[in-house]
């Protein structure tokens, strides 16, 4: 069976599907929408929305686990006085 025939016949059974069915498609189609967004890092790093998520929660982890932090004063100090 091809893409589009099953395409055509997932359409027709979601039309005649009562309204739990709908509610559940609904959610799966939230979900994978979620997850095919594209977030970027300041690296160039791709990320999907869940993946990021994962991301920043390991970050808070290792400052949690005593990884060093810089104020907003050390960063700009350091942006401002950086030699090319």
């Amino acid at each position: 069976m091809d893409v589009q025939t099953k395409k055509v016949e997932l359409i027709q059974w979601i039309l005649n599907s009562n309204e739990d069915i709908l509610l559940k498609v609904e959610k799966i189609k939230e979900k994978t929408t979620q997850e095919n967004i594209d977030i970027y890092s300041t690296k160039r790093e791709s990320f999907t929305e869940n993946s990021y998520k994962k991301h920043i929660n390991t970050i808070r982890e290792s400052i949690k686990n005593g990884a060093k932090t810089y104020s907003t004063d050390e960063v700009r100090d350091f942006v401002l006085n950086q030699k090319n």
